[in-house]
């Protein structure tokens, strides 16, 4: 889609049937991504036999279980499932977490089908108590996880963006500082993370819903809806910041909204 397109004029650019490339497009879609659905008490390690490394490893409605990530992949996302149904009675899936970079390049993807596909429904997925180790490199260097309780990652590779969405409790173990650049989180009940140094604990955060937290906001900016948080270290301790709206809808901090404001000389 061009930056002058909109939806509605992409749509009429959508032929009467489907382009024949399409399922093709549709399978190569489904073949990157690695299902683990609906299992109990499994201990399972992936390996480069099981998960390709074009491989998204996508979790859903999976219970008391370990899997170990010992092979490269390029995402890992615990999230919402659509099921998609092709008028005709053939039925496709796709996954992605609600609101995430995936789930909009799936929307995307399917936009220009959308004529002969109609979403049938969404399955939250819901995962319980989990232990995840990842012991390898994931591509993208992201993992999301939504909708899930009692969840822990050991996380022994860089992992620069963790995003937790509408989440119980939630633990994230870094085994090094170099490895780690930021957790975002919404309406999560609780979020501890910690980051190792030689094996020992270094840095450690427990944050959520349910702890209090300090807002900076000192004026009446929009909020991310629902209020979203970015933990990052800063100044040698994890500090949980809410992100905002500044200046055209772009998402900052308050503390680096008002040190932007303050190198260009622009006043409040």
């Amino acid at each position: 889609m061009s930056p002058q397109q909109t939806e509605s004029q992409v749509n009429k650019t959508v032929p009467d049937e489907m382009p024949s490339a399409t399922p093709i497009l549709i399978g190569r879609l489904l073949s990157e991504r690695k299902f683990i659905v609906d299992e109990q008490a499994q201990v399972k390690h992936l390996d480069a036999s099981t998960i390709p490394a074009s491989s998204t490893v996508y979790l859903r409605n999976c219970e008391n279980g370990e899997y170990f990530l010992d092979s490269v992949c390029t995402k890992v996302m615990i999230g919402e499932l659509l099921t998609i149904k092709k008028i005709s009675g053939e039925s496709i899936e796709a996954n992605a977490a609600h609101g995430s970079d995936s789930f909009q390049f799936a929307q995307r993807e399917l936009a220009f089908i959308r004529h002969s596909l109609i979403v049938i429904s969404k399955f939250p997925e819901n995962c319980k108590n989990l232990i995840i180790v990842a012991n390898d490199k994931i591509i993208t260097s992201t993992i999301d996880i939504w909708k899930s309780s009692n969840v822990s990652f050991k996380l022994n590779t860089q992992v620069q963006t963790v995003q937790v969405d509408e989440c119980g409790t939630i633990d994230i173990e870094y085994d090094r500082p170099s490895a780690f650049h930021s957790v975002v989180w919404t309406a999560t009940s609780e979020l501890k993370l910690r980051i190792l140094e030689s094996g020992e604990e270094k840095y450690s955060l427990t944050t959520g819903e349910n702890i209090p937290i300090q807002s900076e906001t000192s004026e009446s900016i929009e909020k991310v809806n629902p209020y979203q948080y970015i933990i990052r270290l800063i100044n040698g301790s994890l500090k949980s910041e809410e992100l905002i709206r500044a200046e055209k809808g772009f998402p900052i901090t308050q503390r680096e909204l008002e040190h932007w404001r303050a190198v260009n000389n622009i006043s409040t």
